[in-house]
């Protein structure tokens, strides 16, 4: 079903424009702020097939085609939260929302880990989804409760890998290889730039590849969207613009990758990781490595958070714990005569 929202000259108000089994219908939400009239137009269309169809009792397929609607333009993840979602609607089936019980819904989670094998970190993330798939069906009136509101997530240990010295040398060495000998323009020819903007500016993954020209302001990048939802400035280093200005700029991004996503991105990177002969690492390991560094030359931890773009100071506190230990062996070092 095509939900369209529109304004009209003669109201403050936004409008929904829908279908219903081949019946037009076009409603006045009574919103003027247009996120509350996209809630408020789902609520709608669900009143009227409710009308239609005689249906009191929203289904699960339901209540999955309306988020689908409502996640698709606004979250960047949304095919990866839907094919979690599938697996739910593979357990639940197409139950009516007012029978799914919490016993299922936890039978289901202990499932995910026992018989599929995924770890609890990722579990965790599904659980997220399913607790915000079924708040929005209460926010829409497709329900009135919650089933995975009491279901916990599992207590996760925090996974930190830091880089030494030789071991970057060692990935920059392959980094630089593989992209020299790719064809230009290649994924594998804009590597080496990725990561080199990974180390330079601790950026994230996704952050580096939406990156445009028009972002880069003097000596900053300007984030438009960061994972907080807020713009934010990132220093760049004179030796980054150096490398990232021998591109050429015949395209709005500075990486004009077919396909902006980091999937291919990261399959290049376990390459590059063998190559070099760095085992345990990810990409993300590389942000870091850039917050450590910045650690070690005794920049403060506020700076260091509002540059890498920490919602919370306390995520940065891992770094002043690496400065400590880097102080401790460097006190190791010293010998008495």
């Amino acid at each position: 079903m095509q939900i369209k929202l529109f304004q009209r000259e003669d109201s403050p108000f936004w409008f929904v424009d829908f279908w219903i089994d081949g019946k037009r219908f076009k409603k006045s939400t009574r919103c003027q702020r247009k996120t509350q009239a996209e809630m408020e137009a789902l609520r709608i269309v669900q009143e009227e097939i409710g009308k239609i169809r005689g249906n009191s009792s929203h289904t699960l397929p339901d209540l999955i085609e309306s988020y689908r609607s409502h996640i698709r333009t606004k979250n960047k993840i949304w095919k990866t939260k839907m094919q979690q979602i599938s697996l739910l609607h593979e357990f639940l089936g197409d139950r009516s929302l007012d029978d799914i019980t919490y016993r299922e819904c936890q039978k289901f989670i202990d499932e995910l880990g026992k018989k599929r094998g995924i770890k609890k970190s990722s579990v965790n993330r599904y659980i997220a989804t399913y607790k915000h798939l079924f708040n929005f069906a209460i926010d829409i009136e497709m329900a009135e409760r919650n089933p995975f509101s009491k279901v916990k997530k599992s207590r996760e240990t925090p996974r930190y890998r830091f880089f030494t010295e030789a071991e970057i040398e060692r990935l920059s060495a392959a980094a630089s290889e593989m992209s020299r000998e790719a064809e230009e323009g290649s994924t594998r020819y804009y590597f080496y730039y990725i990561y080199l903007t990974a180390i330079y500016t601790g950026m994230r993954l996704r952050e580096i590849l939406n990156l445009k020209w028009f972002d880069i302001r003097d000596d900053n990048f300007v984030i438009q969207m960061s994972k907080s939802g807020m713009k934010r400035l990132v220093p760049v280093h004179p030796a980054l613009k150096s490398e990232l200005l021998q591109l050429k700029q015949n395209t709005e991004y500075i990486f004009p990758l077919l396909r902006r996503e980091s999937d291919s991105i990261t399959k290049l990177w376990k390459k590059v990781a063998e190559a070099a002969k760095v085992k345990d690492a990810r990409f993300h390991d590389l942000r870091h490595y850039f917050g450590s560094m910045l650690a070690g030359q005794g920049v403060d931890l506020v700076t260091i958070s509002e540059i890498m773009g920490h919602q919370d100071t306390k995520t940065t506190q891992i770094y002043a714990h690496t400065n400590a230990l880097r102080k401790n062996e460097a006190i190791r070092t010293i010998a008495l005569r």
